[in-house]
């Protein structure tokens, strides 16, 4: 079996590093697999690059900037070169990861189009902008269900002049009735988001969890872990980690609300603990919080990745939206229990005083609660520490995901080869 992995870029991101070690079983199960791409911050040479002429990216911008406000992701004039290397690998499978961009770079739904005479089109559900009218979660929103229109999140976009979301709905889906796409969702909540009511519901959407590297996530020395990074051993450690601190969806400023109300309620806990940060924009978020803080930035090496979670005794996790919670359930894979909120797919991963506390959406004080459940009771601690890695083990190891998902590749080739 040939399978193409596909994306109009691979980022330093968690879910980029998924992708990467999805793609290396394929090969170990016996398949070929390639990446393909127009951008690769990694410079990997296991990725295939389409390089374009100096003319062919004047013309995509040029028609970004005029065209694609009206018509975001679903046209652009140069798509045969894209065309040709799919075409030239020849793939059976193909896997459409992201392909939206706020620039010139974006893969259009017209070249999924003709890919799908070529091979069978998944669409992996890392984001919902392959299901709405144009955002990547829609929050509150229940405007997905009459087919978007009058976004609230309008003024938000910076490819989109004039609200189209209405249109690009109807779009999408006259598309997918050509392509006939399979949906494969990472959790059940985007599953049944896709399958309950909206415009795209008639579309065969299959949930198959997420799974992360257990080879690189797993529980280490707590204190080894603090001794590394400098933290002494007899402090308790809260995390706090998103690419980018000041993105509104990761809701870190509940964090921060959070932390204060903590030091304000049990200031006896809170002189033993550090608070330690991950990702952009820390010391601007966190300046005035009372914590002893460790600002570690942004990391690219999943090992050091590893060593923050294993080096902590919560995750707090201030997201509003997520298909899956990747940062989660690498904590959980190390050993840290997670405070969230109970929004998304995160009851799927956080089990309330089982993995973790799962709060009341956007509550601080029952977040302040959890996190003082957690640091004071050693005993919980541990008990929700051992259920963490049990269930990353059982349900959410990329090995898995990997057998789930050729499992589901061979039964549609084997429905082809029968007709």
């Amino acid at each position: 079996m040939k399978i193409l992995s596909l994306s109009s870029y691979i980022a330093r991101t968690s879910a980029a590093k998924v992708l990467h070690a999805e793609n290396k079983r394929y090969a170990k199960h016996g398949h070929e697999a390639k990446v393909l791409s127009y951008l690769d911050i990694y410079d990997n040479a296991e990725y295939e690059v389409v390089k374009l002429s100096r003319q062919s990216k004047l013309l995509d911008i040029l028609w970004h900037r005029l065209f694609n406000p009206f018509l975001p992701g679903i046209y652009k004039p140069t798509q045969s070169e894209l065309l040709r290397r799919v075409q030239d690998y020849d793939p059976d499978i193909i896997l459409v990861h992201w392909i939206h961009r706020n620039d010139a770079l974006y893969i259009p739904l017209q070249a999924l189009k003709r890919m799908a005479t070529i091979a069978h089109i998944f669409l992996i559900l890392h984001d919902l902008w392959f299901i709405t009218g144009r955002c990547y979660y829609p929050d509150d929103c229940e405007r997905l269900i009459t087919g978007c229109g009058h976004c609230p999140q309008f003024n938000s976009f910076r490819d989109i002049k004039i609200d189209v979301t209405s249109h690009l709905c109807k779009l999408k889906v006259k598309y997918y009735d050509n392509i006939k796409p399979i949906f494969i969702a990472s959790s059940k909540w985007s599953q049944n988001l896709a399958l309950t009511g909206s415009p795209f519901s008639k579309f065969d959407v299959k949930h198959v969890p997420r799974g992360i590297n257990t080879e690189i996530f797993h529980k280490m020395d707590k204190n080894m872990a603090k001794k590394i990074l400098g933290i002494p051993h007899d402090k308790k450690v809260i995390l706090v980690s998103a690419r980018n601190m000041l993105s509104p969806r990761k809701g870190t400023q509940y964090a921060v609300r959070t932390l204060n109300e903590l030091w304000t309620r049990h200031p006896d806990i809170c002189q033993s603990t550090v608070l330690v940060t991950l990702g952009r924009s820390a010391d601007q978020l966190f300046e005035n919080q009372p914590f002893p803080r460790i600002t570690i930035g942004q990391l690219e090496y999943d090992s050091l990745m590893a060593l923050c979670y294993s080096a902590s005794d919560v995750f707090l996790n201030t997201s509003l939206g997520e298909t899956f919670g990747l940062m989660t359930a690498e904590a959980m894979a190390c050993g840290v229990p997670v405070v969230a909120f109970d929004n998304t797919a995160m009851p799927e991963l956080v089990k309330h005083l089982e993995t973790g506390y799962l709060c009341r959406n956007r509550n601080i004080d029952d977040m302040t609660d959890g996190l003082y459940h957690i640091l004071s009771d050693v005993t919980l601690q541990e008990k929700l520490s051992n259920n963490c890695c049990l269930l990353i083990k059982e349900k959410h190891d990329i090995e898995l995901q990997v057998k789930n998902y050729l499992k589901l590749f061979e039964a549609v080739l084997e429905k082809k080869s029968t007709y």
